[in-house]
């Protein structure tokens, strides 16, 4: 059993963050947060080098630090082989759910190259 301190996902102060997003992080005092992330990397179907997850976040905030919210992201990447090797693209997408206050989504693409310098 667990006591004390470690006993809560809660962060008293603020600092420690325990559940990142795309656009939220958990990281106000005496914030409740809770998240599952469902990930597949398709290689086993012979996709390889695709991946993609979903993952969903209910943050419940102090009434004085505004207002509760959700948020919910998805993402699927490919990290080519062959003649493409180090090559990566990635999109993400998330909705932003507030009990008070205006909604929005955010949408981000990346390309990523991985090379070496030098020998």
């Amino acid at each position: 059993m667990i006591r004390g301190f470690f006993s809560t996902v809660l962060t008293p102060w603020g600092d420690e963050k325990v559940v990142i997003q795309q656009v939220y992080q958990s990281a106000r005092a005496d914030e409740e947060v809770n998240a599952l992330k469902l990930a597949y990397d398709f290689e086993k179907l012979g996709l390889n080098g695709l991946e993609a997850y979903a993952y969903y976040g209910q943050y419940d905030v102090p009434e004085n630090a505004g207002s509760d919210f959700s948020e919910m992201n998805y993402s699927i990447s490919y990290k080519f082989s062959g003649a493409l090797s180090g090559l990566g693209l990635k999109a993400r997408y998330a909705t932003i759910d507030f009990d008070q206050g205006e909604n929005f989504n955010d949408v981000r693409f990346y390309i990523n190259y991985k090379f070496t310098l030098g020998h």
